[in-house]
């Protein structure tokens, strides 16, 4: 009689070997029972340090001004982020653009939206140290691999007859851009 769940023996032989790699990186890694106690010992005071969380004397006055001084950063980084994106959104469509131009605008593109912002915001820690610049600098390059490839999308999606009958009136790329491929975009978008 054939059994119903019959015995997989490739992913039976991987579980034993990842357990036995964990067993073997726990003691490269001297773990003891001594040691673990002791984190969860600090992990316990940790948590009960934060609650009940205490807003007395300056502390709330700090978090608020943390607070503001963190919003601010989100509002001028998006602002920035998203001007810089346009641009490079309207170079990276492979509808207006020759490819000389689009290539390098995507290269810029997926740069940007390969690295982790934590990466980044440390690049930029290690060139302007702390503060607020480095904050923006970090979500500025996050936005321009999310905003410009949004917006290059967006324009390869429009339809190309009210571009073509611009261009047949004879009038330059910036008008093109202008009347023909930006109410298309933005009437997506709103």
């Amino acid at each position: 009689m054939r059994s119903a769940f019959p015995p997989n023996w490739p992913v039976r032989i991987g579980w034993i070997l990842l357990a036995l790699y964990v067993v073997w990186a726990a003691a490269q890694l001297d773990v003891t029972w001594a040691r673990f106690a002791a984190g969860i010992d600090n992990a316990s005071r940790f948590l009960a340090r934060m609650f009940p969380p205490d807003f007395s004397g300056d502390k709330f006055e700090m978090i608020v001004t943390g607070l503001k001084e963190s919003l601010q950063i989100t509002f001028i980084a998006t602002v920035l982020g998203i001007t810089i994106s346009l641009p490079i959104g309207l170079l990276a469509a492979r509808n207006l653009m020759p490819a000389w131009v689009v290539w390098p605008a995507r290269g810029l593109i997926a740069v940007s939206r390969s690295f982790h912002e934590v990466v980044v915001a440390i690049i930029f820690v290690k060139a302007v140290g702390f503060g607020a610049i480095a904050g923006i600098g970090a979500l500025v390059v996050g936005s321009i691999g999310f905003v410009a490839k949004l917006f290059a999308e967006a324009i390869e999606e429009i339809s190309p007859k009210q571009v073509e009958a611009i261009r047949a009136t004879g009038t330059s790329f910036m008008s093109v851009v202008l009347l023909g491929v930006l109410p298309q975009v933005f009437s997506r978008f709103l």
